[in-house]
């Protein structure tokens, strides 16, 4: 008789487990959904009236809309140079022609450094991201933005001729 009720018991608390763990990964599916939703009013509205200070802080951090709702919030970003590293890696995978002044603006604001260490020229993480979606955009080979990247500024030209 005890072990019936100890195995009723265990039974139960397996099922209840699975019922908690259902309704935990079916509320965070809902909440991204209306996020998602939120965000493409906010977008949507932003992209009609051409105003990107909408889309400095959206629900959920990063843009999940289409690829037409991201590339304008990361362009925006852009621009106004907020969150200009996260809007690069995010564009590395959908930058396309109309991103790249956008991108270059990042580029001329986040030159290659110094190294005091080893005298080198180095690129920032911005950079480098922002290099990748560049690529991206204008389907380039990397010797070409390399050799693009001379007219941006001297320390430009000094990364892009050190071997």
């Amino acid at each position: 008789m005890v072990f019936a009720a100890m195995s009723f018991l265990r039974t139960l608390i397996f099922a209840l487990g699975l019922c908690l763990m259902s309704c935990r990964t079916t509320a965070p599916d809902l909440q991204q959904q209306q996020t998602i939703e939120r965000q493409r009013q906010i977008v949507a509205t932003a992209r009609a009236h051409d105003d990107c200070g909408s889309v400095e802080r959206l629900p959920g951090i990063y843009p999940m809309g289409d690829v037409g709702e991201k590339r304008f919030v990361y362009r925006c970003w852009m621009n106004d140079a907020i969150r200009e590293m996260d809007a690069c890696i995010g564009m590395i995978e959908i930058a396309d022609e109309e991103s790249v002044s956008a991108i270059v603006s990042v580029l001329r604001r986040n030159e290659p450094v110094r190294s005091p260490t080893d005298g080198r020229v180095h690129l920032i993480d911005t950079a480098s991201a922002c290099l990748s979606a560049l690529a991206t955009a204008t389907s380039s080979t990397p010797e070409a933005i390399r050799e693009k990247s001379k007219g941006w500024s001297a320390m430009w030209r000094m990364w892009a001729e050190q071997k």
